[in-house]
């Protein structure tokens, strides 16, 4: 029987076969991923144990990253892609993506 090890990451202890979780959602702020937004991305995402992406048009950006997200230039209506990776990777995907289909304007509690 072959045994394979546990991998350590930015977010602690992971089995080496965490699954990747992903969605699909379309941005409602009437003005997109502007810097305000990106921020709330940015301060929600970063309160989970577990890596969200964000894509677009083969661009994949980290949900942590404010200039990353800007960059992806996603206006009212785009549709993205949410994938997560982590121990709490449900939980980080439902967030960000409850919060991109809001007014981007949420709250930082977990």
């Amino acid at each position: 029987m072959l045994l394979l090890p546990e991998q350590s990451s930015s977010y602690g202890q992971a089995h080496v076969r965490d699954a990747s979780i992903r969605r699909t959602v379309a941005v409602s702020n009437r003005h997109g991923l502007h810097l305000r937004a990106c921020l709330a991305v940015v301060q929600m995402a970063r309160q989970y144990l577990a890596k969200v992406m964000l894509h677009k048009d083969g661009q994949a950006e980290d949900a942590t990253s404010i200039l990353g997200l800007i960059s992806l230039a996603a206006t009212s209506g785009t549709t993205l892609i949410l994938s997560a990776t982590g121990p709490e990777a449900q939980e980080a995907i439902a967030a960000v993506a409850g919060l991109l289909r809001s007014d981007c304007e949420g709250t930082n509690d977990k």
